[in-house]
């Protein structure tokens, strides 16, 4: 008896621990990258937030909010939040313009950026994103 409740407990104790294998170091380093040529006009070198400048008509003095550090990605639940309306709405010159692999790099980049999950040898996929908490959630 005992020996099938410890079976029992391994197998369930196995189904709710799940590992997350968020991204590769090499993905956030060209999400860096990509973050300075695309995104750090606006929301900083370091990606602590910004004022849109001058030479994004219609957006001038808007407030770029910060990707990183304190209040970085606010109103973003999860990694797919942060991915869907990056690709969606950035870069503000030209939303949608990059590829996808730049987006989920630039995603990449946010988590560790933010410590919300540790480099591994697996890269950050699109499926991956919804699991990935960023706010909100356990």
């Amino acid at each position: 008896m005992q020996k099938r409740f410890a079976l029992f407990l391994t197998a369930a104790l196995c189904l709710t621990v799940t590992v997350a294998f968020a991204y590769t170091e090499q993905q956030a380093k060209r999400g860096e990258k990509v973050f300075s040529l695309k995104c750090s006009a606006c929301h900083g070198d370091n990606g602590q937030g910004g004022t849109v400048r001058r030479l994004f008509d219609g957006y001038n003095g808007m407030k770029a909010p910060p990707v990183a550090g304190p209040g970085a990605l606010p109103n973003m639940e999860t990694a797919e939040n942060v991915y869907t309306f990056i690709r969606h709405h950035m870069p503000l010159q030209k939303p949608g313009s990059l590829s996808n692999r730049d987006y989920l790099d630039i995603v990449a980049f946010d988590l560790k950026a933010n410590n919300i999950e540790k480099p591994s040898d697996k890269p950050l996929r699109v499926k991956d994103l919804p699991t990935i908490k960023i706010h909100g959630g356990p």
